[in-house]
């Protein structure tokens, strides 16, 4: 779907396999698929990518807030080369989106879309599926249901009346790169610190009125997040260079003097 709607509704090289690997899928992810791919060839090598995922190397944007909307980028490569983006967008109370680019040779060859959308004593779960071809999309299905277990035995069914040139999916990774590197409308400043007796956040904002906003939760204090609390004046304004990592779709400080492999975010 396009990014733009997403914005509405709000962001180590990989271990070589060996013979002895314990993730024969990413054998696949290493050969070439052919040029002439059909839905079925898409659809494993995407799987085979998630099955993947704890061998490559892993960056994550910070979790990004606009009004009552957050999302956060997660981007996976190979020997440097992204592999897959997934996107996290809530809209809390009303719905998730979940969406996954899967890549081969740079060429972008599935957008998986999962969204859950809160309906009164109900819940409706669709998943929609795009293929492409040399970047260019040849086919759109889709499937729902009122649960995760139905859903997954459901059959996918082509989505009619849809344009599949509309989409502008090199913008979108072109944002999702901006979310992770903190970049144009992601660039975000220190605001303030926020000292409680149950929990510390690092407040960031951007730069831009009305934009993005961000906060890290800090659960283990070092010399830095010490000056944060004790001169935030000092910092307000400026661009931090820290490290964080996801958990439970919330970014949590990594101290400095973590090992800098222990961060699943990114270190500017």
């Amino acid at each position: 779907m396009k990014f733009s709607y997403l914005i509405l509704l709000l962001l180590p090289i990989l271990c070589s396999c060996t013979q002895n690997s314990k993730h024969p899928q990413a054998d696949l992810i290493n050969r070439n698929i052919p040029v002439a791919v059909t839905e079925q060839s898409i659809v494993h090598f995407a799987d085979s990518v998630d099955a993947s995922l704890i061998t490559m190397e892993k960056r994550s944007s910070l979790v990004y807030h606009l009004d009552e909307t957050s999302m956060y980028v997660e981007k996976y490569s190979m020997n440097g080369i992204p592999v897959l983006y997934k996107t996290f967008i809530d809209n809390e109370g009303i719905s998730s989106l979940v969406n996954n680019f899967y890549f081969n040779n740079d060429s972008l060859i599935l957008v998986r879309e999962s969204k859950k959308q809160l309906k009164p004593n109900t819940e409706v779960l669709e998943e929609i599926r795009t293929f492409f071809r040399n970047n260019i999309a040849f086919r759109k299905d889709i499937r729902t249901a009122l649960s995760s277990s139905t859903l997954k035995d459901k059959q996918f069914s082509p989505l009619k009346h849809t344009n599949l040139s509309a989409d502008n999916y090199a913008s979108d990774i072109k944002t999702f790169n901006d979310a992770i590197e903190g970049n144009e409308k992601f660039d975000l400043v220190f605001d303030s610190f926020l000292s409680a007796p149950d929990e510390k956040y690092i407040l960031l904002k951007s730069k831009i009125p009305n934009g993005y906003n961000a906060n890290i939760l800090v659960t283990q204090s070092d010399s830095f997040t010490d000056s944060l609390m004790i001169d935030p004046m000092l910092f307000k304004g400026t661009k931090l260079n820290i490290n964080w990592k996801i958990e439970n779709k919330e970014a949590v400080y990594v101290p400095v003097a973590a090992r800098v492999t222990s961060a699943n975010g990114l270190k500017r």
